[in-house]
């Protein structure tokens, strides 16, 4: 088995992700881009760009600017825990609810993937990488629930 297969087995463990599959049919091609490279860490954040040796430092520069305590930019660092990002979070925790910080289900549905676009979005982090991706987003789809 592959670590990188183990790694995005965390997310999803219908490898190789049939429901994902099913609703990136709807999706622009950087909604889909993002996505996937959220769930493989392969993202320009400064975890995974240090690693490519295309920045100086790991560290989550919002966290350096906003409280001086550097904390390793990683997904989950972006998605649920940077303090820089509390009021877009706030959102995506009001609508997605106790399935606000489980990045496997809210990789499982479209509503989950809505709010997440509309999250990254709001950061404007990823913005020069994908451009606006909440500008079209997918409809529900009562198939995607089940």
């Amino acid at each position: 088995d592959s670590p990188r297969r183990a790694r995005m087995e965390q997310i999803d463990q219908e490898f190789p992700f049939n429901k994902f599959r099913k609703i990136q049919s709807t999706l622009t091609r950087s909604q889909s881009s993002l996505l996937m490279q959220l769930r493989s860490g392969h993202i320009p954040l400064n975890a995974h760009l240090f690693r490519l040796k295309r920045v100086a430092t790991d560290k989550c520069q919002a966290c350096i600017t906003r409280q001086g305590t550097p904390a390793v930019e990683t997904v989950p660092h972006y998605l649920f825990e940077c303090p820089a990002y509390g009021e877009e979070r706030h959102d995506l925790d009001q609508t997605l609810g106790r399935h606000s910080r489980d990045l496997a289900a809210i990789m499982s549905n479209r509503k989950g993937i809505q709010e997440i676009l509309k999250y990254v979005s709001r950061t404007k982090r990823l913005k020069e990488t994908f451009g606006d991706v909440a500008r079209y987003l997918p409809t529900d789809d009562p198939d995607d629930y089940q």
